[in-house]
């Protein structure tokens, strides 16, 4: 980050020397909102990659690209609590080799060659700056800064992003500003790449791999997790696309498992393949077959979110690891052989006595704050002798939100007479309701209230 910094200072020097005139600076000023409307191009393109096409065991570019953009589905918040090296850090060094390439060929004299090298600059910024604005759109309470250019629309908002997040997460992939989104999504620029690589690399496609539907009563299908029906070889179906688009596939062995589509071959039209509905039956009566049974894919009604109270692991086993570096340097832990780490039931200290198990416990809480992780997630046990002078003590991760406490905030949101409604489903709950004021308004109340665990907000849907 220092190098791209200081690449970017000496830009700006050489620029301030070479333009001296009004129609420069003018040049300048287009050149910056082309390069800012091109990164939000680049953002969308990357990002509808990184959730679109292939999987995690793809080598090297699977854990490192793509494993990242879906895991932020699963925890949006998880960004959140990067610091600004983890956030920008790989941005940068993606910039870093194009960025310094314009400013070793960038001339001293004003001209359309030094306008291409400037406006290279301005896309390393931006490009650069893309993660930030991401991060602050998922941010509770971003900074001052964050606020005032979300307001006046020069970043990405809050509100916008959270389309991308509504299901079926297919839409505003671009995060630098999302300027871009609204036409992009008109013109179907992005249902257009896939139906492309359909054609090309179908195998390359992840996202019509398992698509959720909702079968109609009776359907072979169901809406059972066990259920699979092996569709009709060589059958052609008409299919509505999520978007009520209708295309013709040609499936070549498609079925229904787990709640959603299990798919092999191709399909010509806008959208993934989808299965055909099996062979209809002939009544008894007429020998009619009967209507046609849809599937159709399962969209929400109304705006919801759901509750979750999740720990991110890997920032734990950062500040673990972090924890115990300390401990190992500290003078007063010196032949104690404390060791902190986590295991299937939890976190696991072992040391000398008592008080050095509870200035442990002080540190492991100093570490995950200042990682953001909220330390309501931990449940100390008792200090147990553990034998040969040593002594032990587990602490418990809460993971998921308890029946009881579900049911305490189910009934507090019921006590403040919310035009909003909560279900409980599983270790989580769902909030629906007929507006965002309203879904504000539940948020706003559980922050408020005192429920014994830290709770997040994530999967928004309008």
């Amino acid at each position: 980050m220092a190098v791209v910094a200081l690449l970017l200072i000496a830009f700006v020097v050489q620029t301030a020397r070479t333009i001296t005139t009004g129609s420069g600076a003018l040049r300048l000023v287009v050149t910056g909102l082309s390069a800012y409307v091109a990164s939000d191009l680049i953002s969308g393109v990357v990002h509808w990659a990184g959730d679109t096409l292939g999987d995690e065991s793809v080598p090297f570019v699977g854990p490192n690209f793509i494993k990242p953009f879906r895991i932020h589905h699963v925890d949006q918040l998880a960004i959140t609590r990067h610091d600004l090296i983890e956030t920008n850090g790989n941005n940068c060094i993606v910039v870093l080799g194009p960025l310094a390439a314009a400013f070793l060929i960038l001339p001293s004299r004003d001209g359309w060659f030094f306008d291409a090298c400037v406006f290279m600059a301005f896309l390393a910024v931006f490009v650069v700056a893309t993660n930030q604005f991401h991060k602050w759109a998922h941010q509770t309470n971003p900074p001052r800064i964050a606020r005032v250019l979300q307001a006046s629309g020069l970043i990405l908002t809050t509100p916008h992003h959270d389309r991308h997040h509504a299901p079926p997460h297919d839409r505003h992939y671009c995060i630098t500003v999302g300027w871009l989104n609204p036409l992009l999504d008109f013109i179907g620029f992005f249902r257009g790449a896939e139906w492309v690589i359909t054609q090309v690399r179908p195998h390359w496609l992840h996202a019509g791999a398992r698509v959720p539907v909702r079968a109609h009563p009776g359907h072979p299908g169901g809406s059972s997790p066990a259920a699979r029906a092996p569709a009709a070889p060589g059958r052609s179906a008409e299919i509505r696309s999520p978007r009520g688009a209708r295309t013709s596939c040609r499936d070549r062995g498609a079925s229904v498992e787990g709640g959603g589509l299990t798919l092999e071959g191709g399909c010509r039209g806008p959208s993934p393949p989808l299965p055909s509905s099996p062979p209809r039956p002939a009544s008894r009566a007429g020998g009619r077959p009967p209507p046609p049974r849809r599937l159709e894919l399962s969209l929400p009604g109304m705006p919801s979110f759901d509750v979750v109270s999740k720990v991110d692991l890997m920032e734990l086993d950062n500040a673990l690891h972090t924890a115990q570096k300390e401990l190992a340097q500290r003078y007063d832990f010196r032949g104690t052989n404390t060791v902190i780490e986590r295991t299937p039931e939890g976190i696991l200290v072992r040391t000398s006595d008592e008080q050095r198990a509870a200035a442990t416990l002080t540190v492991l809480r100093e570490r995950m704050a200042k990682r953001n992780l909220s330390q309501r997630c931990l449940d100390p046990g008792d200090v147990e002798a553990a034998g040969g002078k040593t002594v032990r003590q587990l602490i418990g991760i809460k993971q998921g939100i308890e029946s009881e406490t579900a049911k305490k905030i189910v009934k507090n949101i019921k006590d403040r007479k919310l035009k909003v409604q909560a279900q409980i489903q599983g270790d989580e709950l769902r909030v629906t309701g007929k507006s965002r004021d309203d879904l504000q308004e539940a948020i706003q109340l559980m922050r408020a209230g005192d429920f014994g665990i830290d709770l997040q907000f994530v999967n928004f849907r309008d």
